[in-house]
């Protein structure tokens, strides 16, 4: 069983630390810097963090790549819940038509309130 050792880097936290952010700098510098596409940026710094996972942080390599798979479903989830029930409010909208009470109130909302252009102001005020 794969036990995690917290400080590999020369028994500092710190340099561990660093060592662990390496991926997430290595994603803002290609995504800010060298201006790659994000799916290549994710890519290359999944690459980065697989090697510090076996490398640095000793990691069995099956481990960490059930790690990636489980993060990758973590990530997708969230995404995939919003895209469905857009899709599903939109097809909702689309068979049922537009509320007519909410556009028609809020139409009539510039006039109810008592709203006058500003040259009607002016002459009512002289």
């Amino acid at each position: 069983m794969y036990r995690q050792v917290l400080d590999p880097v020369a028994h500092s936290v710190a340099l561990s630390a660093l060592f662990a952010a390496l991926p997430l700098l290595v994603l803002f510098v290609l995504l800010g810097v060298v201006r790659l596409t994000a799916w290549i940026s994710s890519l290359i710094a999944l690459a980065v963090a697989l090697v510090i996972a076996t490398v640095v942080y000793p990691m069995p390599p099956a481990q960490a790549g059930l790690s990636a798979t489980v993060g990758a479903a973590f990530g997708v989830f969230p995404i995939l819940w919003i895209v469905v029930n857009a899709i599903w409010i939109y097809n909702m909208t689309v068979e049922t038509g537009p509320s007519t009470c909410c556009a028609a109130r809020s139409a009539g909302s510039a006039t109810t309130t008592g709203y006058r252009p500003s040259s009607s102001r002016s002459a009512s005020a002289r």
